[in-house]
């Protein structure tokens, strides 16, 4: 006769094992959610200060701002002292003003006009972090909910890679580079706030819709001073001809902002005013008067809902000067605003751009467009 012994005491062991493993996954699971809520904060009115003016309402930076955030790592650093107005020598010929628009001051963020910030920590593609104000995920499930899940928006991750491919390795290790990075479509900031915090850039940026232009700089606000120095803001549309117009805003994507076309189920259309890029960055700015790989203008990212066209028709000598570029074609947009895709790419690649670029993110009739010239 044969004798099986059964090792019940194994199979106990393992039992024990997996509920052990189970046990701590759990835990884990539990600590992680508690820390996500615990980024998540409201904006807390008691530390800050309002000065209601006639139409605008400015908020000042948290009281404790400078020594909340003097430790800041990654790319940005609190090192530099500007006098009064210094920091404008970082943007030369650039033209500050014009018929109904100015660039922001960095001195109030703008008014949110009856909304409010939600603030979240930003953590950026080099792990450098920052308060970032943002909208109610309800109201902008794209990028406010990405950052509220992950810390950023991974749309923003080639940027901050692509600047450190067209930038000298020696330029990189100064506080403040000598080079540019030109953003067309601000939003609230996610991809300004990345480049910001994870390279040396000086910035210079364009958001039409007035409220995401407020939501940007409530977020600049809640940053030490020299490091929105570094960014030359501007609250104001760019386009073929300087006029009025509208944008119109998608109730639950806010980046879905689109000038002077209606967002099906969209909000009430915003007034605002439109400029020629040229008329901001003029041909003799040294910021873009030479191309190639001696231009100081290194990279421009353009996400405007199908205006591409229209922008770069104001200001083709930018976009000539500039050693890459990251910009969006989307055909329902563009034959919006009378363009097409195969219009826009005509003038990339006239602009210098080769054929030959990365596609980012890829779907039917959408997608980006990233290219280095050579």
């Amino acid at each position: 006769m044969t004798t099986v012994t059964v090792n019940r005491s194994s199979g106990s062991k393992r039992s024990n094992g997996i509920s052990k493993f189970v046990t701590a996954a759990v835990t884990w699971l539990i600590f992680y959610l508690v820390y996500l809520l615990s980024q998540k904060t409201r904006c807390d009115f008691d530390n800050y200060e309002y000065s209601i003016m006639p139409q605008t309402a400015s908020v000042a930076a948290p009281k404790d701002n400078e020594e909340k955030h003097s430790s800041i790592s990654g790319g940005a650093t609190s090192s530099l002292s500007f006098p009064a107005n210094e920091e404008n020598n970082l943007f030369p010929g650039l033209v500050q003003s014009g018929d109904g628009w100015s660039m922001w001051d960095r001195k109030t963020a703008l008014s949110l006009d009856g909304g409010k910030c939600e603030w979240l920590k930003f953590k950026s593609l080099t792990g450098a972090s920052a308060d970032m104000c943002v909208y109610p995920t309800i109201e902008d499930k794209y990028v406010s909910g990405s950052i509220e899940v992950i810390g950023r928006f991974k749309d923003c991750d080639s940027l901050v890679k692509m600047w450190n491919q067209v930038t000298p390795r020696e330029d990189r290790l100064k506080p403040v580079s000598d080079y540019y990075f030109l953003e067309i479509g601000v939003n609230i900031g996610a991809c300004l706030i990345d480049v910001l915090m994870s390279t040396n850039a000086r910035i210079i940026g364009f958001e039409a819709n007035p409220r995401n232009a407020a939501h940007a700089t409530h977020t600049l606000m809640a940053q030490p001073k020299d490091i929105r120095d570094r960014v030359a803001f501007f609250p104001v549309g760019l386009g073929l001809v300087p006029s009025k117009g509208v944008i119109y805003e998608q109730p639950n994507n806010r980046g879905n902002s689109v000038v002077n076309a209606v967002v099906a189920g969209g909000l009430p259309p915003i007034p605002i005013v439109l400029e020629r890029l040229d008329a901001i960055l003029p041909p003799n700015s040294s910021i873009v008067v030479s191309a190639g790989s001696s231009s100081q203008l290194k990279l421009i990212k353009m996400d405007v809902q199908g205006f591409e066209c229209n922008i770069m028709d104001g200001g083709p000598h930018i976009f000539e000067a500039s050693r890459a570029i990251k910009t969006e074609l989307t055909e329902y947009f563009l034959k919006q605003q009378g363009c097409s895709s195969t219009e826009m790419m005509s003038r990339l690649v006239k602009a210098g751009f080769p054929k030959n670029h990365d596609y980012g993110r890829k779907e039917k009739n959408n997608f980006d467009f990233e290219a280095i010239k050579s």
